[in-house]
């Protein structure tokens, strides 16, 4: 599989687990209630958003304003809401890592605007 398809479907997997584990917990509030499956499924998220972005460089055609526009409506948006459903809840470790996911975007978000805007400076 070609690395750009496995860091889509990375972030793909990662956002379908994330609205999942939101959607399913969102009405815990008893803290004797918290169970250990849903840290081992938020942690392969985790992995399987960050890993294949790890594995080797950036290319400039994954940091453009499209593909990160792109990776934020697929990824960072449900995250985000992921994150909010489990903010009052007893697994706040999900939230934190689910904020992690979005501020991971919002960097590279950051890269694609600064390389796009010294592209336009140097033309």
């Amino acid at each position: 599989m070609p690395r750009n398809e496995l860091r889509t479907s990375g972030v793909l997997q990662s956002a379908v687990i994330a609205l999942v584990l939101g959607a399913l917990l969102d009405e815990v509030r008893d803290p004797s209630a918290v169970q250990a499956w849903p840290y081992w499924l938020g942690g392969y998220a985790l992995l399987a958003a960050t890993l294949p972005w790890l594995a080797g460089g950036i290319e400039r055609t994954e940091t453009g304003l499209r593909a990160v526009a792109i990776l934020g409506v697929a990824g960072a948006l449900p995250w985000a809401l992921a994150a909010c459903w489990l903010a009052p809840t007893p697994y706040r470790a999900l939230c934190i890592g689910a904020w992690t996911l979005v501020a991971a975007w919002g960097l590279l978000a950051v890269v694609a605007l600064g390389r796009r805007l010294l592209a336009n400076d140097a033309a």
